[in-house]
């Protein structure tokens, strides 16, 4: 799959059916899935679904439950095909990413951090 790139975005179609004007550039768009296999891309996982949560869904001053986050994990996944999380799991995770500075943890709560 192709996209090619404009001003308002990027639209995507197929290579074979390149009826877009020359003005815009192609640019193919390369898709990878998220390794939920290692530990380390477990974690790696986890991280880009907090930041994405609190992109998104959660305003700043929001916090999230690792609870509400394990839901959300297990729901993202394909179902019987991956290891499922549990609180132990993202909680370490959690602890991890908050040594890091990627975000704060209190308790079972977890939120940006400022």
């Amino acid at each position: 799959m192709y996209a090619y790139a404009h001003s308002s975005g990027y639209e995507y179609a197929h290579a074979r059916r390149n009826t877009y004007p020359q003005s815009r550039r192609r640019v193919e768009v390369v898709q990878s899935l998220a390794d939920l296999d290692t530990p380390n891309g477990r974690l790696a996982f986890i991280s880009f679904s907090v930041r994405h949560l609190f992109r998104t869904t959660y305003e700043r001053a929001d916090e999230l439950s690792v609870g509400a986050l394990v839901n959300y994990l297990n729901v993202a996944m394909p179902a019987d095909k991956h290891e499922d999380f549990d609180v132990q799991e993202v909680t370490r995770a959690a602890a991890t990413l908050a040594k890091s500075g990627v975000l704060v943890q209190e308790g079972d709560r977890l939120r940006p951090r400022d």
